[in-house]
């Protein structure tokens, strides 16, 4: 018997590697990774309980009585039934002058109310110097004529009045101020004569 010889020859192993299109397209991006779907949970229906009655319900009383249907109306709900298209004009025009009624009773009433109403009052005050006995027609005009006349030369320099006294919209409270007794409130005669 002829012996066979085994030859043992050693093949190394190569590690075989696949790459998806995208990946061979672009070999730097990263693979996404699959994101897990949330698991839905289903939670148990509750029903409200019972509502528990303790009461007898009580029972409402309907007037069945039919209500009196005033005369104009009552003509409309007849004419209703037989209304045509050829009838909307005249309908029309019946409401046009029934909304021109009504604005003019609206616009007379508006008028008797105007006639009505007292006039405004303009909200100047008239002011007195007691030491002068002067009388000005309002308390701005009080600070701006003693302004302009150099009798406040002493406040202004003292600095009363602010940076520039003349842009001061609020110098006869500063004035008023600096001299309680000196002006007094007058009623303008016109106010008077109108109460």
């Amino acid at each position: 018997m002829v012996k066979a010889k085994v030859v043992k020859t050693k093949v190394e192993s190569v590690p075989v590697v696949s790459f998806s299109k995208e990946a061979q397209l672009n070999p730097r991006k990263p693979k996404k990774k699959a994101i897990p779907e949330p698991v839905k949970v289903e939670q148990p229906k509750v029903e409200p309980p019972a509502p528990v009655i303790t009461e007898a319900p009580v029972e409402t009383k309907v007037d069945d009585t039919p209500k009196a249907i005033p005369d104009g109306v009552s003509k409309w709900l007849a004419e209703i039934d037989t209304i045509t298209p050829a009838d909307f004009p005249r309908i029309a025009a019946t409401l046009l002058t029934e909304i021109d009624a009504l604005n003019k009773d609206v616009a007379e009433i508006k008028e008797v109310l105007a006639h009505k109403r007292k006039p405004v009052a303009n909200g100047k005050v008239q002011i007195k110097d007691t030491e002068t006995g002067i009388v000005y027609k309002s308390k701005n005009n009080v600070y701006q004529t003693l302004l302009k006349n150099n009798d406040l030369a002493d406040l202004v320099s003292q600095g009363v009045f602010g940076a520039d006294p003349k842009k001061n919209s609020f110098g006869w409270y500063a004035l008023n101020r600096a001299f309680p007794d000196r002006f007094i409130e007058v009623k303008a005669p016109e106010a008077s004569a109108q109460k």
